[in-house]
C-alpha cells in the first residue's frame, strides 16, 4: 500500500494451482440415439498472502446430452449441465444449472439446416450470491438474473465430405508357427 493505493506486486497476486480430473464417454444407444456425459473435477488451491487469506476446495461440473434422429430428417436435442461454486481468490461464485431443447431440420440432401432452441427457460429468473472476504473485509453480493435464450438459425453447408471404403485382401502364411502337436 503506498499512499492509501494498492499497487499490484508479486506480494499481493494470489498464486493459484489447480487440479482437474475429467472423465467423458459417448455412445450410440440405439441406432438413432446418441448420448454424451462429460464430468470434471476441479481441485483449486490459492495460496496465502499478506492480502488474501488461503483458499481452497473443490468444484464440480457434469454435462449430459441426447441427440434422437427423427423421420423426415429432423433431429431432436436436449442436453443439460450443473456446475457446483467455483472457487476464487477472494470467496465462492455460485452454482448454476443450464439445459437446452433443440429441434433440427434438414433439407437437400443435409446441407441446409434450420434450427430452433430454446435455452434454460425454466425457471426464468436465477438467484445468485457471490461472497468475498480478507483480512478486515467481507462482502456478500446477491443478484436475480435472466438467463433464458431462444435462438434460431440457418445454416448452409457447401461443398462435398467423400467417404471412401478400401477393401484390402491380406492373406498371411504363417510357414514358422507349428500346425500339429502330434510330434
Amino acid at each position: 500500500m503506498n499512499n492509501s493505493v494498492l499497487n499490484i506486486t508479486f506480494d499481493n497476486i494470489g498464486k493459484r494451482y489447480e487440479n482437474l480430473t475429467q472423465i467423458s464417454g459417448s455412445s450410440k444407444i440405439t441406432r438413432t440415439t446418441w448420448m454424451q456425459v462429460d464430468t470434471k473435477l476441479f481441485y483449486t488451491n490459492y495460496t496465502q498472502n499478506a492480502y488474501y487469506k488461503r483458499n481452497k476446495g473443490c468444484t464440480f461440473a457434469v454435462n449430459a446430452s441426447f441427440e434422437q434422429e427423427l423421420p423426415h430428417n429432423f433431429d431432436l436435442s436436449v442436453s443439460g449441465g450443473y456446475n457446483t461454486p467455483y472457487i476464487y481468490m477472494q470467496g465462492k461464485g455460485e452454482e448454476n444449472f443450464y439445459y437446452t431443447i433443440g429441434v433440427y431440420k434438414s433439407f437437400a440432401k443435409r446441407h441446409i439446416t434450420i434450427s430452433a432452441e430454446a435455452n434454460s427457460f425454466i425457471p426464468v429468473y436465477y438467484e445468485s450470491v457471490r461472497t468475498s472476504e480478507s483480512t478486515n473485509f467481507y462482502s456478500r453480493t446477491s443478484g436475480r438474473s435472466f438467463h433464458a435464450s431462444f435462438q434460431l438459425s440457418l445454416r448452409w453447408r457447401f461443398g462435398k465430405l467423400k467417404a471412401e471404403e478400401y477393401k484390402v485382401e491380406e492373406h498371411y502364411e504363417h510357414e514358422d508357427i507349428k500346425r500339429t502337436y502330434d510330434e
